[in-house]
């Protein structure tokens, strides 16, 4: 007989509002991950809901070219066991039946289209490892920015707000404190013992910050970074064209229109929030599912 702890191999792709990407692999103990298949592209679905528009744009479009190349490059290592998410972009989306079919097409799975609450609790699971009593997630990702806390007695309380790194420009930290200030004052934590922060702009920062040529999520994953450094280099990069921001050391093609105003709300979330420094994990909703998926929950 099998044990029952035995886990298995499973896939996640993640239809977020700024990449697409899939992760393969199993959970081999609470904190270990032996990943089989981990890639993603930048192809800011979000920019297609512009003036009211549906899922039927030239983002949508480069959406499921990406998809479709990530599954046939996975595909060796694709299990029977997989799951789709969807984030903000496709939540807001009022035209998105086409868009939705043809995802389906594409990888035989049915799209889970996730809450906000449901993004809190996958990188509640997915970044864990690193969370204190009294430790606040922060999830920016380009569509909204979840905050997570634990609730006493467990669970997780999550608020959602559709303010990210490409819902419009921020250009200095004076603009980003204004649009943080009020509303961090009613989150349930208000002066948290740690800030951990995932999503695409948290992670490209800490590849900015090692200067890494070939992103690798396990050499950013743990990371500490001070606040300082956000508002550094956010205002460095903020009259920078966007060909300049490319040849910057980190920058993943597709977020150079976007990374300096997710640097801004970074760091004025933290420095509002009274922390100088925060952790970066690079295991938010997509590692969350994974877990749920190898461990037999949610298939």
């Amino acid at each position: 007989m099998e044990s029952k702890n035995k886990t298995r191999d499973a896939y996640v792709l993640d239809i977020g509002s700024a990449s697409v990407r899939l992760l393969a692999g199993r959970y081999t103990s609470p904190t270990e991950v032996s990943i089989l298949y981990s890639k993603g592209y930048v192809t800011r679905l979000r920019e297609d809901l512009t003036d009211g528009g549906g899922l039927d744009g030239p983002r949508s479009k480069e959406t499921l070219n990406k998809l479709r190349q990530l599954i046939t490059e996975a595909k060796p290592v694709l299990s029977r066991v997989g799951s789709c998410i969807c984030t903000q972009a496709v939540r807001q989306a009022g035209k998105k039946d086409e868009f939705l079919d043809e995802v389906r097409r594409i990888t035989g799975l049915e799209p889970e289209i996730v809450t906000g609450e449901r993004e809190g609790e996958l990188a509640w699971m997915g970044s864990r490892e690193f969370l204190d009593k009294g430790s606040m997630i922060v999830d920016l990702g380009g569509g909204s920015t979840e905050f997570i806390t634990e609730k006493q007695g467990g669970g997780v309380n999550v608020i959602s707000r559709s303010v990210a790194s490409a819902t419009g420009k921020i250009k200095s930290m004076d603009e980003a404190r204004d649009c943080w200030r009020e509303y961090l004052q009613n989150l349930p934590v208000k002066d948290p013992v740690k800030i951990v922060l995932i999503g695409g702009t948290a992670t490209t920062y800490a590849a900015v910050a090692i200067s890494m040529k070939q992103y690798r999520d396990a050499m950013v994953h743990g990371m500490n970074l001070q606040v300082g450094f956000f508002r550094r280099q956010a205002e460095f990069m903020t009259d920078m064209s966007e060909e300049d921001i490319l040849k910057i050391p980190g920058i993943e093609p597709g977020r150079e229109s976007i990374i300096s105003t997710g640097g801004f709300h970074l760091a004025a979330i933290c420095e509002l929030s009274g922390v100088d420094s925060a952790v970066i994990s690079s295991r938010g909703i997509r590692y969350g599912r994974l877990r749920e998926l190898s461990s037999g929950v949610g298939y």
